[in-house]
């Protein structure tokens, strides 16, 4: 055990009730290790932080498996691996590898406390790259005909035929929506997603209404406050599509979307797109750190029954070694 430390590994491949072949993502050795447990809960491509030892027949298992980091972690985790280990051999020259990942152990963790464990959501955004939040501008509603009469006929408003319009505003060649404009028995409600288009709406439509409607106030409520408040537990519903035929409309929804998102700005990608990124050297890793990230997402989701999109065919059509 003297020489044992945690270290970082990438699953190449699981199978299930057998073990797990990995890869040592510091000097790039495969091997086999046997393990029973793990193989239900890992999928390909995860990485983690394990011990690896021998047991008493010679074969190889996990001595401790803590910590489990997504895919798409691989390259910072490596490159701040490797960083620490510039400054530790500066410092220490005359200390073994091994001693370095030993001093690595509580780095580890506070990585998986900062990344996994009490990650923060991730941050949305709208389309224009404002923060995004649930806002309500309510007018007063004083002359209902006229303010009805006010929505005819304009091209930036758009009836839905339920009591709501669409307010639209150019956006590059076409036009994008601003929000939705609800016209209840007192009241104008505005609903739109970012603090910008709240303003835009409250000093706009009174313009629009002219003397129909009256400003009474804006309200926001962020996604953390709409989590809260919403119900604990919901009954189940039976789907009104049979799962079969839901799996199909899924399945070519995906086909359709991954088709497309090949020839798309990617803003994890420089927003470059993925088969304009796959021909870069500096942005090739990135873009297959991206696609292992989609497949072992995409297999967590086989042993609940939902639909896990086969991704294999992306690699070779961005020209990328699926190793």
């Amino acid at each position: 055990m003297r020489d044992s430390h945690l270290r970082l590994y990438e699953i190449l491949e699981v199978k299930p009730d057998y073990g797990i072949d990995v890869r040592d993502l510091w000097d790039d050795r495969r091997f086999h290790v046997r393990e029973h447990a793990a193989t239900r809960q890992l999928v390909q491509w995860d990485l983690v932080v394990a011990r690896i030892g021998l047991a008493e027949d010679g074969e190889t298992v996990f001595e401790t498996l803590p910590y489990l980091f997504r895919a798409a972690d691989r390259d910072d985790l490596l490159k701040g691996l490797k960083k620490a280990h510039r400054v530790f051999t500066q410092e220490y020259s005359g200390k073994s590898l091994s001693e370095f990942f030993k001093t690595m152990a509580p780095v580890f963790h506070k990585l998986w406390l900062e990344r996994v464990a009490l990650a923060p959501r991730p941050k949305i955004i709208t389309s224009d790259g404002e923060a995004f939040i649930f806002a309500k501008v309510i007018f007063d509603l004083l002359d209902r005909a006229a303010a009805l009469r006010c929505l005819a006929d304009r091209d930036d408003i758009v009836n839905q035929s339920d009591g709501s319009y669409v307010w639209l505003e150019p956006a590059g060649n076409g036009q994008r929506s601003l929000g939705t404009i609800i016209i209840e028995e007192q009241r104008v409600v505005f609903e739109t997603t970012s603090q910008k288009r709240a303003e835009k709406a409250r000093d706009e439509l009174p313009g629009l209404f002219g003397a129909a409607v009256k400003f009474r106030a804006i309200s926001y409520e962020d996604v953390e406050q709409v989590i809260k408040r919403a119900p604990k537990t919901m009954q189940r519903k039976e789907p009104d599509i049979p799962i079969e035929e839901q799996r199909e409309i899924l399945r070519e929804y995906y086909e359709s979307y991954y088709r497309k998102w090949l020839d798309q700005p990617v803003p994890a990608l420089g927003n470059r797109t993925p088969r304009h990124a796959a021909g870069l050297k500096t942005q090739r890793p990135k873009l297959i750190a991206l696609l292992k990230d989609f497949e072992s997402h995409s297999e967590r989701q086989r042993p609940s029954g939902e639909i896990a999109y086969d991704f294999r065919w992306m690699w070779q059509e961005l020209g990328l070694n699926r190793e």
